[in-house]
């Protein structure tokens, strides 16, 4: 019977998949809907409005006064979303998928409707905290946090020390909320029968998650303690792990592309280690106090939950399995109580405030001075099946012989030594294009750890390069190239510098950036291992700074690279007969100047005739670059033409024996 209701489920639940699919694929840019959430931010306002089943994303770019629970009309454009732009990028579809978000819309016209609905409560509850709250702006914001899991208002400063310090979780209400709430409400009730507390706790956890605007993880708290409690009423003996497993089919039956969410699987991950966990911590509880005991559950969450959550942060802070011990007592015994009881009877907000400024002042200084970071590359799918496999293995060998223990201890030990130096063990080495917002970064990584080379990062929007490093695994750059100095292609260079192990950086002789560098002209030659960098440009001083770009050459594996920076077509034509001079062949071009029509001279392309020319456009430049003169060009002397406006990420990978081009639009 289980095997024939596990086959049930799994068809409705693919039914319900398919079904849903098909319907959040229409988008309309003339829609209605109510208003669910507003995030303001300092350009635009984040609406989302719900239709139906949908779920749309509004950028209000005018920031007008719109509310929870507000009608909206819309008239707008449609974004185009697409997939991950780069290796490791988030999946900006799948992402939409776990919110259930079928289109985002820039509005060309917006008509805003009161309405009353089932959302009218949120947004009273919103202006009864404004209204209340608005001389303790503190307060304010860590209450919308605790209560209301809206972090929106809580300086951007404090949520990068909370996110530093990895208690992130105590600020999206989570299990630990329910059961503060449930333990309150119990002592309140304590004088009323079992059955009068069930159904009031019930309602209130109904009501609450409503408030919360159906987080996954309220949702599954709340749910867990009313089926517990049920089954124990009813004598159906429900353990929690079948409870959980109940909760987990229901769920994803109602919202099948819960499977994206990543709210939902992290609080279903954590609830699924504390279940299996909790027969060694009942043994354990003896020999510990409630402070040992929340460090040993920390450190089992952070070991076990290490291979879903890697990928997101991609760094481990060591003192957190500590300090996060004493941040989970103070909130949950102090702070998120005051909260509570502040939002009922406001004139106790000074209290909180007081709480807030002793928890603000905490976060900041051990995020600073209790520091202790290892980044680690992002996890393949196959690595984090390797991982719960080792980690299972230990797991289940405990009350084995010692022999097993130590043979699954030392795999994991090899296995974790590999993947946190698999950026110095790869059998393949790579040439990266990165398809940045704007200007140029190339990555190159020789196999078996015979160097790293990186030619200019691009503005340095949002940290890219240095987090697209560490999500590789990459710890130390033996060659930092910097064409000239603009800032579309030196705009991130201090920050990786200071960031990781470089051991030398190279610069145009004329570059006027005050950064310390090795300068080179033509003629030079820069050796990485035993790579040869043969530099072209620049022989003389030109006004115009993009002509005083590094060009060179250089032989990976069996084809020769040409890198022309950003110059012009003057130059390019001085670069053919150097290279002409040199009597090599050209294999493949970076195209100067991300495919501008001053560059790409066709007296050096007819010349060089390139297998593969490659074109790093810039998102924010793809309306302009690259030129249709540049195209032509190109299309008559160039085997094939591959730039990131279309193709996203280009990676060339090679070895001795051939080389295989791979890029991050799979549906060009």
């Amino acid at each position: 019977y289980l095997f024939l209701i596990t086959i049930i489920l799994n068809i409705i639940f693919i039914l319900i998949y398919l079904f849903t699919s098909i319907y959040l694929s229409s988008q309309n840019p003339n829609t209605t809907g109510i208003v669910i959430s507003v995030i303001k931010k300092d350009s635009l306002n984040k609406i989302t409005i719900i239709n139906g089943l949908k779920k749309i994303i509004i950028y209000d770019s005018d920031k007008l006064n719109i509310n929870i629970s507000d009608k909206l009309i819309v008239n707008g454009t449609i974004k185009n979303v697409t997939g991950c732009h780069n290796e490791f990028d988030y999946n900006e579809i799948e992402y939409l998928k776990g919110l259930r978000v079928s289109s985002i819309i820039y509005p060309e016209k917006l008509e805003i409707k009161e309405s009353i609905n089932i959302f009218t409560l949120r947004k009273y509850i919103y202006k009864y905290v404004d209204c209340f709250f608005k001389d303790t702006e503190n307060s304010k914001a860590y209450i919308k946090a605790l209560i209301l899991g809206d972090t929106q208002d809580i300086l951007d400063s404090d949520l990068e020390n909370i996110k530093i310090n990895n208690i992130s979780h105590l600020f999206a209400i989570s299990g630990m909320h329910i059961g503060i709430l449930v333990k309150i409400l119990e002592k309140m009730l304590l004088k009323k029968s079992d059955n009068t507390k069930y159904k009031v706790i019930s309602v209130f956890l109904i009501v609450y998650s409503y408030i919360s605007n159906f987080s996954p993880s309220v949702i599954r708290a709340s749910m867990l303690y009313i089926i517990s409690n049920y089954s124990k009423r009813k004598g159906l003996f429900f353990s929690s792990l079948d409870a959980l497993s109940l909760i987990f089919i229901m769920l994803l039956i109602v919202n099948p592309f819960y499977i994206y969410n990543l709210s939902f699987k992290l609080s279903f991950f954590a609830s699924l280690v504390i279940i299996l966990a909790s027969d060694l911590l009942n043994k354990l509880k003896k020999y510990l106090n409630t402070v040992l005991e929340l460090i040993l559950i920390t450190l089992i969450l952070q070991v076990i939950s290490f291979g879903v959550t890697v990928n997101i942060n991609n760094s481990v802070n060591i003192t957190s399995i500590i300090t996060n011990s004493v941040f989970i007592i103070y909130v949950s015994m102090v702070m998120l109580p005051a909260s509570l009881i502040s939002f009922f009877v406001f004139p106790l907000k000074y209290v909180l405030e007081l709480s807030i400024n002793l928890f603000t002042f905490l976060n900041n200084n051990i995020s600073k001075y209790l520091k202790l970071v290892i980044n680690f590359p992002s996890m393949e799918r196959y690595e984090i099946f390797i991982f719960y496999l080792l980690l299972g293995l230990i797991f289940f060998s405990i009350n084995k012989k010692k022999i097993y223990k130590n043979i699954y201890l030392y795999l994991m030990i090899i296995f974790m030594f590999g993947y946190y130096n698999k950026a110095y063990l790869n059998i393949n080495g790579s040439v990266s294009v990165l398809d940045l917002y704007e200007g140029d970064s190339i990555i190159i990584d020789y196999p078996f750890d015979g160097g790293i080379v990186i030619i200019d990062t691009g503005t340095g929007r949002s940290d890219f390069l240095k987090k697209h490093l560490i999500k590789k695994g990459i710890r130390k750059i033996d060659l930092l190239i910097l064409t000239h100095n603009h800032n579309d292609h030196n705009g991130e260079a201090e920050s990786i510098i200071n960031s990781f192990r470089v051991r030398e950086v190279v610069t145009s002789i004329y570059d006027d950036s005050m950064l310390k560098s090795k300068k080179v002209k033509e003629k030079d030659t820069i050796i990485v291992k035993e790579h040869i960098y043969t530099f072209l440009n620049p022989d003389n001083f030109s006004e115009n700074t993009n002509d005083n770009s590094l060009v060179f050459v250089t032989k990976i594996e069996n084809l020769n690279y040409l890198f022309l920076g950003d110059v012009s077509k003057d130059i390019e034509v001085k670069i053919k007969e150097k290279i002409e001079k040199l009597n090599i062949d050209i294999d493949v071009v970076k195209v100067a100047h991300h495919g501008s029509n001053t560059s790409t001279s066709p007296v050096l392309y007819s010349f060089i005739k390139p297998k593969l020319a490659l074109i790093s456009v810039g998102t924010s430049r793809s309306k302009y670059f690259p030129s249709k003169d540049v195209l032509e060009t190109l299309s008559s002397t160039t085997k094939s033409i591959l730039r990131t406006d279309i193709d996203y990420e280009i990676i060339i990978y090679f070895n001795k024996h051939r080389n295989k081009i791979k890029t991050l639009n799979n549906k060009k």
